[in-house]
């Protein structure tokens, strides 16, 4: 009877062993299958496209050989960035390689579009140093967008650092009729943000843009030849952000939007006739005209000097020209912006009622550029010169920047004005490495370190001037 018993008790045991064990392994082996299992690509296909939308067009199409169920997945991807800045940086020192990087740009292009298969886009932008021989090229791409039901659309053929070779890319009569037929209007509706940059458009096209695209919010247009005459006008526009830039051409622009929060306007020298009418929103306002009187480009926006928050002026100063005589208050100004190219003679005194005029000021930014580059000695000689600091309290300016900075007579002047009479400041930065100019498209460096020393010496003096509760950075 024992001998049964434990024969009965070690087959039982063996049975509670063999029924445990295999669940055991049955659960591991789960656990397995789930950590095998690729969740991701179980997702609804408008999942997976928003996922790659994060991705690069080259990061996106590399996917393809995940999986037959990723096999065309990209081809659905809504933003269509064909950035190629890294080529662009490449072909500055590889002229002659232009026109291959050309071909292999076009050829990126012209691949992702036959292979696209999604119905809409949000966003399309090409960006290359192109020309008007790529137009066949440009024009499909453009009509594919516009077909798509393109949201933001971007054309930008800047040249970089080459000088223009070829004429400019030139918006074409065949996209233009396109966009006026029916299905044409009715693709544009869904435009939110246009920009062209180094595109020859004409006005009378881009009136067509902002008339029949009701939900467009940003209108960008940069260095077009053809645009003469421009009008964007209209009570029931949404527009908010309008920029015309380097359109040597322009003669008349009308703008009347009352939805306008942002205009921003650099000029080239033409005399041009500017009416600024019913931006109830407008509240930040760009403008520059080197070759002109700052008065000129500042004038057509006298009328909402009240309610700006964020004004920049690119202006020339030069002996004779002594700043504003006479300015209303900028009640609600914060921030403001300075982009001067100055002369030895020049003097920021006079213009220091800019400031004043700002009761709310709270940052300050000058980007200074000398017309003539002179030295330690030139500087020492005008010493005898500097006017005196005024005294002006201002109880809001906290932040001051000034780019720029070589410790010549016009900022140092501007530096001692700011460190005087702002009297809750809290932080100044010198920057001895940025340097302005109105013919370039870029910040550029100057390597002179004698120059940088030296302007670190100056900077290292004003510091030892500040009160203690203002922080100075020398960059």
């Amino acid at each position: 009877m024992s001998s049964r018993r434990a024969k009965t008790a070690v087959t039982s045991g063996s049975m509670r062993k063999r029924m445990i064990t295999p669940i055991s392994k049955c659960t591991k082996k789960h656990k397995s299958n789930n950590y095998m299992k690729d969740w991701i690509s179980r997702l609804p296909d408008e999942i997976l496209v928003s996922i790659l939308s994060l991705l690069g067009i080259r990061e996106a199409a590399r996917t393809c050989v995940l999986s037959k169920r990723w096999e065309h997945v990209w081809s659905y991807k809504r933003v269509l960035n064909f950035d190629a800045l890294q080529t662009i940086l490449h072909l500055k020192s590889n002229r002659n390689e232009l026109e291959v990087g050309r071909s292999r740009y076009i050829n990126w292009v012209n691949k992702v579009v036959e292979s696209h298969h999604g119905s809409t886009i949000d966003e399309f932008r090409v960006s290359f140093c192109l020309n008007n021989s790529s137009s066949c090229d440009i024009d499909r791409w453009i009509e594919f967008a516009i077909t798509k039901r393109v949201q933001r659309l971007e054309v930008d053929f800047e040249p970089w650092c080459f000088h223009r070779d070829g004429v400019a890319y030139a918006f074409t009569n065949r996209i233009y009729i396109h966009i006026k037929t029916p299905a044409g209007f009715s693709s544009i509706r869904s435009l939110r943000s246009l920009c062209f940059k180094f595109v020859n458009i004409s006005g009378e096209i881009l009136e067509c843009f902002v008339s029949n695209c009701p939900l467009l919010e940003s209108l960008h247009v940069e260095s077009s030849r053809d645009l003469v005459n421009l009008k964007v006008v209209g009570s029931s526009l949404r527009l908010k952000v309008l920029e015309i830039s380097f359109c040597r051409h322009l003669m008349d622009l009308e703008v009347c939007a009352p939805s306008l929060v942002s205009f921003k306007y650099f000029g080239q020298g033409s005399i041009i006739n500017m009416q600024i009418k019913d931006a109830f929103q407008l509240a930040e306002v760009s403008t520059s005209d080197f070759s002109r009187q700052i008065d000129y480009a500042f004038f057509p926006f006298s009328s909402y000097f009240s309610q700006l928050e964020n004004l920049s002026l690119g202006m020339q100063m030069t002996q004779g020209n002594r700043g504003f005589k006479q300015l209303p208050e900028f009640t609600k100004l914060k921030h403001l912006t300075l982009h001067v190219d100055a002369d030895e003679s020049s003097s920021f005194i006079g213009w220091t009622n800019l400031i004043n005029a700002s009761p709310l000021l709270h940052k300050f930014k000058l980007q200074l550029q000398y017309s003539r580059h002179w030295g330690k000695e030139k500087i020492k000689m005008h010493e005898s010169k500097r006017r005196k600091v005024g005294n002006c309290p201002h109880g809001c300016l906290k932040e001051v920047e000034l780019a720029g900075f070589v410790g010549r007579l016009l900022d140092l002047e501007l530096a001692k004005y700011l460190i005087k009479n702002a009297i809750k400041l809290e932080k100044i930065t010198i920057d001895r490495h940025w340097e302005y100019s109105s013919s370039a498209r870029a910040p550029r460096v100057f390597k002179e370190t004698k120059k940088k020393l030296y302007a670190k010496e100056l900077a290292m003096q004003l510091q030892e001037s500040l009160p203690a509760r203002v922080k100075m950075e020398i960059i």
